[in-house]
């Protein structure tokens, strides 16, 4: 026998429903094969490791701590929710509101000068294209 028609009939040969002769076969092949045995020897360990999970009973405390620690969670997201939804807008208005009035007060505490809105005359009546280039005035 191969390895790879042991390997096919290796799950029939644990569930011990493959005829005499074959398990006979299969059983000499993986006496002899180290690779083939190995593979067995993992599905038999799967098979009780899985056996072992189903078997296994829940821990009924587990539950409850479980519920437990929800709740409590549930209870402090209450109280964060009345901070988000009340205070931290009426707080964040609050601000602006007075950032705003800051701003408001210190911009009409500064007044314009009383003769600082005139121009002069001899600006007034320039003619800015006659006046000399910057270059030309460089060279000199």
């Amino acid at each position: 026998m191969n390895c790879r028609l042991c390997q096919e009939k290796m799950e029939g040969y644990r569930g011990g429903t493959l005829p005499e002769d074959i398990m006979t076969q299969v059983k000499s092949h993986l006496e002899v094969c180290s690779s083939c045995a190995d593979l067995y020897r993992m599905m038999v360990i799967t098979d009780r490791v899985i056996i072992g999970e189903i078997d296994t009973e829940a821990d009924p405390f587990l539950a409850t701590r479980v519920m437990a620690h929800i709740a409590s969670r549930d209870e402090k997201s209450a109280q964060a929710s009345l901070f988000s939804r009340v205070l931290r807008p009426a707080v964040i208005t609050l601000s602006m509101a007075a950032a705003l009035f800051t701003g408001i007060t210190l911009g009409s505490l500064s007044q314009p000068l009383a003769g600082d809105n005139l121009i002069p005359e001899e600006l007034a009546l320039s003619d800015d294209s006659a006046l000399e280039s910057i270059e030309y005035l460089i060279n000199d």
